[in-house]
């Protein structure tokens, strides 16, 4: 025994029923390094929010305090440094988690790429020779491998965007709407 994951025999749904859901279900061995992939994209996403929020709110609070309405806790001077000093940190953490999320899903879709020529090389080894009859070997595999190559771009490159395109989004109006107010909210849905 070789660990081949979800595709080591036990029924991962059938491939002419909906490849995308095949595509899922043997995924199973990967789902930590996918779930890693959509958590550091959400994160990423969420941080670019901030890159574009927090110094609108700071260029506010200046205004603010420049019209007497409100003081700031430090001098502005001060003040624009520790803004300065946070967007850099949070655009590191950005660009830290979107090459976490690339890389993660690289890892997966790599893995689960091999899980699949390894579950493909079974299948076709018992049909052989009539498999091959009239394509020969060579093609046989050429196009089996091609089709496999072009999942990487459904782990990789597919999920963890879906995933976040669904979930963000309503949680950005909850956050709208707790920090802000339903007006707000309604704006941003």
């Amino acid at each position: 025994g070789q660990d081949r994951g979800a595709l080591d025999g036990s029924p991962v749904g059938d491939p002419d029923r909906g490849q995308g859901r095949w595509l899922l279900g043997a995924a199973r061995s990967a789902t930590g390094r996918l779930a890693a992939s959509i958590a550091a994209r959400a994160g990423n996403l969420t941080l670019g929010a901030a890159l574009l929020a927090f110094p609108a709110w700071a260029v506010g609070a200046l205004a603010l305090d420049r019209a007497g309405v409100a003081a700031l806790p430090v001098s502005p001077g001060a003040f624009v440094g520790v803004v300065l000093a946070a967007v850099l940190v949070v655009a590191l953490v950005k660009a830290g988690l979107r090459y976490a999320e690339q890389l993660l899903g690289h890892l997966a879709a790599f893995r689960l790429m091999g899980e699949l020529r390894v579950w493909m090389l079974d299948r076709l080894a018992p049909q052989a020779p009539a498999v091959t009859e009239g394509a020969g070997a060579g093609r046989v595999l050429t196009v089996a491998h091609r089709d496999i190559d072009r999942v990487e771009v459904f782990f990789a490159h597919t999920i963890a965007p879906v995933v976040t395109a669904a979930l963000l989004p309503p949680v950005a109006v909850a956050v709208a709407w707790a920090a802000a107010g339903p007006a707000v909210a309604i704006v941003l849905a």
